[in-house]
């Protein structure tokens, strides 16, 4: 209020003869900070429905037309055409879009609270910045869709197909994504918090710099997905398939294990507990010849509780290595309490650290 009534008297020149001669300049500011935020205020939307609650008579005409360009092959589509459904900025909370066609449509900086998009395809769509939190989009499909910097907090995303989507800086915490298809999707520095990937496909996927704190990835497949940077601090790993993942400079504080595929998982330069790779040298110390961590533990599966890299002078000793199976890997044992190390072996395991194992 105090800032409303600031630029009234500035812009009504209000405050006496001292505002006679305000410059022009200070004049325009005041009238940008009494405007009312909107996409279009910030060059971002130009069409009709920026900052408009449409009817729905017209959105049903906005989407009649738009199946008329969405139906077209892909390669035949051009995005300047007009019968394409241009909706950025618009308000669109509670909308029952359920099973729509928006294949390409234009809904960035959109506001989609509370929305219902179960099946709906809104595949190469543009989402950017939208706000879209509770939006229900089960079984939708958004392959490549733009949703970068887009807010899904608490939205429900099960089962939906967001392979190859753009999801960099998006806000995901406590979304639901069960079974979803993540393939290739880019979440750099995207926020995971506490949200439920369980069973979810994300091969390949780029998680660098995200945060996953708390993430549910129970049985999801993480093959070759990249989590350099990440904070995957209390992650439930049980039963996810691992193999290639990069771990580089990841907090993986507090990370359940158990029944976790961890073959070819190169743990070396990940963080653990404190933050330090090397708890007996310099920050940052490593060891050139050491290779990737197989499985561990007695069963061959990784132990649970919280974990801490062991350098090689510390780890299990090589008589304790059983050989590989045919087609197998390397299961390491862990090393009876107090018994010595026979000389530096060449791999790194994981024991549990400041908790015992369960």
């Amino acid at each position: 209020m105090r800032l409303m009534n600031i630029c009234l008297r500035t812009v009504s020149g209000g405050c006496g003869e001292r505002r006679a001669g305000i410059p022009v300049l200070l004049l325009a500011l005041a009238a940008i900070l009494c405007t009312p935020y909107s996409a279009s205020a910030v060059g971002v939307c130009n069409g009709e429905y920026d900052g408009v609650v449409p009817t729905k008579e017209k959105l049903d005409t906005v989407l009649a037309v738009h199946r008329q360009w969405s139906g077209q092959k892909f390669s035949e589509q051009r995005y300047d055409d007009p019968r394409r459904a241009d909706l950025c900025g618009a308000i669109l909370n509670k909308a029952d879009l359920n099973e729509v066609d928006l294949r390409g449509s234009n809904l960035s900086w959109s506001i989609l609270r509370d929305a219902r998009l179960r099946r709906a395809d809104l595949s190469w769509a543009d989402l950017t910045g939208a706000i879209l939190h509770q939006a229900d989009f089960s079984r939708a499909a958004l392959i490549r869709a733009h949703l970068g910097r887009a807010i899904l907090t608490r939205a429900i995303l099960n089962w939906a197909n967001l392979s190859g989507a753009d999801l960099r800086g998006a806000r995901l915490a406590g979304a639901q994504l069960r079974g979803a298809d993540l393939s290739l999707a880019q979440l750099d520095s995207a926020d995971l918090e506490r949200a439920d990937l369980r069973g979810a496909d994300l091969r390949r996927a780029n998680f660098e710099g995200a945060n996953l704190a708390g993430v549910d990835l129970r049985g999801a497949d993480l093959r070759g997905v990249s989590f350099r940077n990440a904070n995957l601090t209390g992650v439930d790993l049980r039963g996810a398939e691992l193999t290639e993942v990069d771990l580089t400079d990841a907090d993986l504080t507090g990370i359940d294990l158990r029944g976790a595929d961890v073959r070819d998982v190169d743990l070396r330069d990940a963080l653990h507990g404190a933050g330090a790779l090397d708890d007996d040298g310099p920050e940052g110390e490593q060891s050139e010849s050491v290779p990737v961590l197989t499985n561990l533990g007695d069963d061959g599966q990784p132990v649970a509780g919280e974990y801490e890299l062991v350098r090689p002078e510390r780890a299990t000793p090589p008589q304790a290595v059983e050989p590989a199976e045919p087609g197998g890997v390397s299961r390491a044992k862990a090393a009876s309490p107090g018994e010595e190390p026979a000389g530096p072996i060449e791999y790194y395991q994981l024991e549990p650290h400041r908790r015992d194992a369960k």
